[in-house]
């Protein structure tokens, strides 16, 4: 053979290894997939399948042109703007919608005995994650969205009002929108009238006046005045406060005093394995997966009263099959000695320290059982941990235990009551009666909720996640404040001089050596994210040299403080062992 051959040969072998393990058979995508136990039909089917949410009516939507441009707002340049992901027509997509938009069929305001087609959010839009490694995007189910949420409703908003305001735009969307020809004044009249109604629901624009006019809690009054004041801020990318919208979505018709700005914003949390978790959220308070997604669907708009639960359950269950993404099918292989000096730290602690449970798995490692009373399927028992202890930004967890709200008349809840008390209350009797209507057979009902009850706790803690996969789950902590794992690892001080400041979706390159994408503070300010900021702290779950911090390993931490400062050499054989789970 000749020279030339061989070299072609190695070079070809070469470009073998080292590219992405990915399944290539993607119609209707732009991105390859990683091998993580769905098929290509499961996964076309999560990701539209409809939970009974909606946002805005379809043909508007279709309809819909970006402000200042007659381009379409649905173009895949716009919606990869706000990081949503752009999927093309196919049998569960017959829209070409993005990733996690779904189509559900609403009765007509006008005509009851009507449907109109309402797009609204999926598990999926917040669930589906991608990243750039070595040049290619891989798409990773059930790892977190980079998009930013608020932001894309804003601007759909914007774009609606100024179609209703303009006299040409009005009339080349009521000709789509209302598939009418030419339509008449009657017809955008009446457009006009609906679509200022959909822009004040969504914005809560009649809540806030109710607030600022009816509620007589002088706190909140003054918060209400406030010309800033708004239900939902700017989370910024790749986060979003769905409990917090969720609390306003209920509580705020019973009591003009219940609306308050949903800021405890969390990074969006991946989905395998956690349905095997005997708690669910950032804050760890729902065990009843049907009452936990019920709550999510409510607070998108789904009706408790046509919802339909064997479609969330259905949801559920494909989770079940979901795997982690494994870093070698998009990486290569791991330096296997680093990593096996990482696996003795986490799992045993310091060579000259050993203590039970090491330095991470005391917390990330839960016990599992079988529920062979149920499923026969496993259950992990995840670690609840104080605020106090792990030292982390407390905004989330306060905002949700020390929110009290105020009832209404006649409701049966106390005058003043915690939002988990109503909420488990109010999923439940939901619950129960879709279930009767639906006429879902006892054993299925049993299999929705793993044969739980629908308690909601109200503790002022977060829960600590297991690490499978945890690699692709960038930005790090519940708030997403730390860039990669090898911060997650240093000292608050080391944090805040690489990245007090640092871009979120902006650039989706990954960092394989510290683990996280590519760090840098130079990006547009919609993207940067200000650890200075409330609810963005990046304090806590650190290993630092504090008083006592031997005494800490393996057991739970005090102030933030988890154990003593790590070595570079150890923090790095750590994250070469969390690539590997």
């Amino acid at each position: 053979m000749k020279i030339g051959h061989v070299l072609a040969a190695i070079l070809l072998l070469l470009l073998q290894v080292s590219a992405c393990k990915v399944q290539s058979d993607k119609p209707g995508s732009t991105s390859p997939f990683l091998d993580q136990g769905w098929t290509q039909e499961q996964r076309q089917e999560f990701y539209h399948k409809s939970q009974g949410t909606r946002l805005i009516p379809l043909p508007w939507l279709l309809a819909l042109t970006q402000k200042g441009s007659t381009e379409p707002f649905l173009s895949d340049a716009n919606v990869s703007r706000y990081r949503f992901i752009p999927d093309a027509k196919h049998r569960f997509n017959e829209h070409g919608l993005p990733v996690g938009f779904a189509v559900t069929q609403i009765p007509s305001a006008d005509d009851p005995s009507k449907t109109v087609p309402w797009v609204g959010w999926s598990c999926a839009a917040c669930h589906t994650g991608r990243i750039v490694a070595q040049g290619k995007t891989v798409q990773i189910d059930g790892g977190p969205s980079m998009q930013n949420n608020a932001a894309f409703v804003k601007a759909m908003l914007e774009a609606l009002g100024e179609t209703i305001a303009d006299g040409k735009k009005l009339e080349a969307f009521a000709k789509t929108a209302l598939d009418v020809p030419a339509p008449g004044p009657e017809h955008k009249e009446a457009l006009k009238k609906k679509a200022v109604e959909l822009i004040d629901r969504i914005t809560m624009k009649p809540a806030v006046a109710q607030a600022r006019t009816k509620c007589g809690d002088p706190a909140m009054k003054r918060k209400y005045m406030n010309a800033n004041f708004a239900p939902t801020p700017d989370w910024g990318f790749g986060r979003l406060d769905a409990i917090g919208r969720a609390s306003n979505t209920v509580f705020a018709p019973m009591h003009p005093c219940n609306l308050d700005t949903a800021d405890g914003q969390v990074s969006i949390p991946k989905t395998w394995n956690a349905w095997k978790y005997n708690w669910v959220q950032w804050n760890a308070f729902v065990e009843n997966p049907l009452g936990r997604n019920l709550a999510q669907a409510l607070a998108l708009g789904a009706d408790p009263k046509t919802i339909d639960l064997t479609s969330i359950g259905w949801l559920e269950e494909q989770l079940h099959a979901l795997q982690p993404p494994h870093w070698e099918d998009v990486f290569g292989p791991v330096d296997s000695k680093l990593a096996e000096e990482g696996k003795e730290l986490y799992h045993m602690g310091r060579p000259d320290r050993s203590v039970k449970g090491g330095l991470c798995a005391h917390c990330h490692v839960p016990e599992s059982r079988l529920m062979k009373e149920c499923d026969g399927k496993a259950e992990w028992t995840v670690a609840m941990i104080p605020v106090s202890e792990i030292g982390t930004d407390e905004t989330t967890a306060a905002n949700y235990t020390a929110r009290l709200k105020k009832s209404a008349p006649d409701s049966g809840l106390p005058a003043q009551f915690q939002p988990a008390i109503a909420m488990a209350a109010i999923t439940s009797k939901v619950i129960a009666e879709r279930l009767e209507a639906q006429k879902v057979p006892e054993a299925d009902r049993k299999k929705m909720q793993r044969c739980r009850t629908n308690k909601w706790l109200n503790a002022k803690e977060y829960k600590a996640p297991t690490h499978e996969g945890v690699w692709a789950t960038a930005p790090y902590l519940h708030n997403g404040s730390i860039p990669n794992l090898y911060l997650v690892l240093s000292p608050k001080e080391e944090r805040d001089k690489q990245a007090e400041v640092f871009c979120v979706g902006h650039d989706l390159t990954y960092d394989p050596a510290n683990v996280g994408f590519k760090l840098t503070d130079q990006c547009p300010e919609p993207f940067k994210f200000d650890t200075t900021r409330r609810s963005n702290g990046n304090k806590g779950h650190e290993f630092r040299n504090a008083k006592g911090c031997e005494q800490r390993e393996g057991q739970p931490g005090e102030k933030g403080v988890l154990g003593c400062e790590l070595s570079d050499h150890e923090r790095k054989a750590l994250v070469e062992y969390l690539k590997t789970l």
